[in-house]
């Protein structure tokens, strides 16, 4: 595992600058409703976390489905994979890597909300930082999977297509299955219940997927260039 441990640092470290970003973007968007004398308003606050659990999961799902692509490009690929590490683990620290990301940004959603609303209890964020980041890992390893024999955007496309678009077809009566959509279903995300069912399932599925992913990743040939 060290060198899945690895992958994920030396991922983390290469998109560092948006892990940056990521981590400030919560704060940028409180300080719009930062006031000295009182709290931010709950519907306001609820309002700007929303989005930015849709926008922060979005921007996971593209790093994720563009990491295989850009290192095929840039040709770190077959130097990695040429030093005993096998397929399988590359893909392993894309997903850690990701997931990384994910982590630390859901801690600045849950700092902010706990910055803006100083009587907020602290089970709240914790429950939306746990959620968050268990949505990182199943988009993550779906995105992951696409991308192991599609081009990053249509992966891209295509994971966002299976986060959503069940839980619009079945009005929301499924959401559970997909973690990302009863995540986006939560009406106030400062108040998420979150069913112990659905962290399982997302993590089998999420398992499921990585390992499909390295399955199908096994068979691409990496000499080819793709420029």
């Amino acid at each position: 595992m060290s060198n899945v441990f690895l992958l994920a640092a030396s991922f983390m470290r290469q998109n560092r600058w948006l892990a940056l970003g990521l981590v400030a973007w919560p704060f940028v968007m409180g300080a719009l409703l930062w006031s000295p004398r009182q709290p931010a308003h709950v519907s306001d606050l609820a309002e700007i976390v929303q989005q930015e659990v849709l926008y922060g999961l979005a921007i996971i799902a593209f790093l994720a489905s563009s990491a295989i692509y850009n290192e095929k490009r840039s040709r770190r690929m077959i130097g990695i994979l040429s030093k005993a590490v096998s397929r399988g683990e590359y893909l392993l620290g894309f997903l850690f890597g990701s997931v990384g990301f994910g982590f630390l940004y859901f801690v600045a959603i849950a700092v902010s909300i706990l910055w803006l609303r100083t009587s907020s209890e602290l089970a709240q964020p914790l429950l939306l930082l746990l959620y968050g980041t268990i949505a990182c890992l199943w988009i993550s390893s779906l995105a992951l999977l696409f991308a192991a024999f599609l081009h990053p955007v249509l992966a891209a496309g295509a994971v966002g297509a299976c986060a959503v678009l069940p839980s619009v077809v079945a009005q929301g009566r499924y959401a559970g299955i997909v973690p990302f959509a009863a995540l986006l279903s939560q009406t106030d995300p400062l108040s998420v219940h979150l069913g112990g069912f659905t962290v399982i399932l997302a993590c089998l599925e999420s398992a499921v997927f990585i390992a499909v992913a390295a399955w199908i990743f096994g068979f691409r040939d990496l000499a080819t260039s793709i420029e």
